[in-house]
C-alpha cells in the first residue's frame, strides 16, 4: 500500500464537463453562467469558473479537454474544447 500512487478523488464537475462535450460536440463557448445552468450545477458563476481554474490541468490531462478564460469588460467568458493531440 506503501508504494501505490496517491490519486486525487473524483471532481464531479469535471465529469460532467467531459459527459457534455463527449455527446454535444468538441467545443463549447458562453458564460459561466451559461455553463452552470447547461450542466444543472447549482454553483455560483464566481466559484464555477474559481473551480475550472484550480483544475484547468486536471481536465486537460484526465480528460484531454482544454480551458481557457476570457474577461471583457462586461463579461467573462469560459471556452472548452477537446484537445485533439
Amino acid at each position: 500500500m506503501e508504494t501505490e500512487l496517491w490519486k486525487a478523488p473524483p471532481e464531479p464537475l469535471l465529469e460532467q464537463i467531459s459527459a457534455f462535450l463527449s455527446s454535444g460536440g468538441k467545443e463549447w463557448k458562453g458564460t459561466p453562467t451559461e455553463l452552470a445552468a447547461l450542466l444543472g450545477v447549482d454553483m455560483k458563476p464566481n466559484a464555477l469558473t474559481r473551480r475550472l481554474n484550480v483544475n484547468a490541468g486536471r481536465l486537460l490531462d484526465e480528460y484531454g479537454i482544454r480551458y481557457e478564460s476570457s474577461r471583457s469588460r462586461s463579461e467573462r467568458t469560459v471556452k472548452l474544447t477537446v484537445d485533439q493531440a
